[in-house]
């Protein structure tokens, strides 16, 4: 605020009437002496005018009474007022400002805050003695300062949204953009001139604070901002044009899950689901569909198009969280669905395989249950390691006690002559276990063949493979005509064994009685049963085809 001066001093004056010579000037002249006054006397109100020569801002007057001069105080102007004009000197619009009733001071001095270009000094009641109507002071004034012709703003804000160009007090111009949800806006405009007046859409609002609250419709809102320079030469207007957005759809018209199904039946309404799946299930994918197509949709934090699956979505067993989030185009607003997905822990302690390091495990028969699965290898087998596989790959195995993963190999297994229990445990998520066993027969090597041959007609039938004593299954092909066969085994150790042939004892290096072929291929057993050791025996397969 600029300094305030004396606006009064040396400024042109005019009286309702005066004394000679006690003209209107001489009470401008800011002196005290006793002929320096201004004197009226009348029966009827008078007053003194002063002309500023521009607006001023007014801070203070003062009327200085002839008591200061040594005449009694009952001389002193008893009812007056400070009446100011903004309107032409020529037709003058008087408005009352401040009063003063039953004054007896010698001195009066007042602080106002008001805009003016002439002061009007009007004295209602001159002196307080009952017959007199005298009006005589020393001095009239006011202190303030010149208003100036700014009508420009130092700074203009909105409560939501953000001004388009930004804010130049040279542009009157500007555009906003708010969401729907923003119903009504204030504005904040700042003068760059503390003295000047603002209206926001005609209602007065003081600089650098906020205007009322203004409503806005959907669609384009004007809003005007009017700034008069302080000395009322000059108005400037600012154009606001606030835009309401529509109402956004951030809802799902559909919402699926790729397996079971979703608690309570899907509504756009309704943000929370929940779905149970069964324990085999790992992974689903759900599939929204926004309601406002343009919408982006986000499932746990990935885009997904609408009306499309998700990416597959892994599933612990428990409790599994699926967020589905729908954001309006404009990224103002959100919604967001909530998918509980229950799986339970697997109850399947089913082996899917089992394989063994050596030979071949044989399961057992379907439907038999307490029958183990077996395997039979060479004697030159020290040790085995089998190779559990879970159908459950959640399950736990552990062979003989120990831990293997599902499809993993065990540790080594030492394997004496003759039958070996293995166990292999499993157990499933929820705690189910099933026990299997693998019998393994290590063979003795007293129990091995040294020679095999099938023979037709008295002629040895190629066998496939060739002879090996560690083989121990075979083919060979005979003519269609051929009605039997004569099998010669010899052993390795022919004291030790016993040897039979399709059921028939045989002597090592002995012709073994006739066997007949049956159909278009027969298996003929050969089993080497060792004398000193019932579990030792090595059982040879061959297949005869016609």
């Amino acid at each position: 605020m600029p300094n305030s001066v004396n606006i009064t001093q040396g400024k042109p004056a005019s009286a309702s009437g005066y004394v000679r010579p006690y003209e209107p000037a001489r009470a401008l002249d800011d002196s005290v002496a006793p002929y320096s006054r201004w004197l009226c006397a009348s029966s009827t109100a008078s007053w003194l005018m002063v002309n500023l020569g521009g607006m001023f801002k007014v801070t203070s007057w003062g009327v200085t009474c002839i008591g200061q001069a040594g005449w009694n105080q009952t001389c002193n102007l008893s009812d007056f007022k400070l009446q100011v004009n903004t309107s032409s000197i020529a037709s003058p619009v008087w408005i009352d400002v401040d009063v003063m009733a039953g004054n007896m001071a010698n001195i009066v001095n007042r602080n106002v805050s008001v805009k003016a270009n002439a002061l009007r000094l009007y004295v209602m009641k001159g002196d307080s003695r009952p017959i007199s109507q005298l009006a005589s002071i020393l001095n009239f004034g006011a202190m303030g300062y010149a208003l100036t012709n700014n009508a420009n703003l130092a700074n203009l804000t909105l409560s939501s949204g953000t001004l388009t160009p930004a804010f130049s007090s040279t542009v009157t111009s500007y555009n906003a953009t708010v969401a729907n949800n923003v119903a009504s806006i204030t504005v904040t405009p700042t003068a760059q001139d503390a003295d000047a007046t603002i209206t926001v859409n005609g209602q007065a609002v003081a600089s650098g604070t906020a205007s009322q609250a203004i409503n806005l419709v959907v669609g384009q809102n004007t809003i005007t901002v009017v700034v008069k320079s302080p000395d009322l030469s000059t108005t400037k207007t600012y154009t606001i044009t606030v835009a309401r957005q529509a109402p956004v759809n951030v809802d799902l018209s559909n919402l699926t899950i790729s397996n079971g199904t979703l608690t309570p039946g899907f509504t756009s309404g309704n943000t929370s689901y929940t779905d149970t799946v069964t324990a085999d299930v790992a992974t689903v994918t759900v599939t929204p569909t926004a309601a406002d197509a343009t919408a982006t949709l986000k499932v746990n934090g990935q885009t997904v198009t609408s009306g499309t699956a998700s990416q597959a979505i892994s599933l612990a067993v428990g409790s599994n969280a699926i967020t589905v989030t729908v954001t309006s185009p404009d990224g103002s607003t959100s919604k967001q669905y909530t998918v509980t997905v229950t799986r339970p822990a697997s109850s399947n302690a089913d082996l899917a395989n089992l394989t063994a390091s050596s030979g071949t495990v044989v399961p057992p028969p379907p439907g038999v249950s307490g029958t183990p699965y077996t395997d039979t290898v060479t004697a030159d087998v020290a040790s085995i390691t089998v190779t559990p596989t879970a159908a459950d790959p959640n399950a736990t195995i552990r062979v003989n006690g120990q831990v293997v993963a599902s499809g993993g190999t065990s540790q080594a297994i030492n394997l004496s002559t003759g039958a070996n229990s293995i166990t292999i445990d499993v157990t499933a998520q929820d705690g189910t276990t099933k026990s299997y066993t693998l019998v393994v027969t290590r063979l003795s090597y007293t129990a091995f063949l040294l020679g095999l041959q099938v023979l037709a007609l008295k002629t040895s039938v190629a066998l496939n493979p060739t002879f090996n004593q560690t083989t121990l299954v075979y083919t060979g092909s005979v003519g269609s005509s051929v009605a039997s066969v004569t099998v010669k085994p010899t052993a390795v150790y022919p004291n030790d064994v016993t040897i039979t042939v399709a059921g028939n004892v045989v002597a090592s290096g002995s012709i073994s009685p006739s066997v007949n072929l049956l159909g278009n291929s027969t298996d003929i057993l050969i089993v080497v049963q060792s004398k000193n050791n019932s579990t030792v025996k090595v059982q040879y397969k061959v297949t005869v085809n016609k």
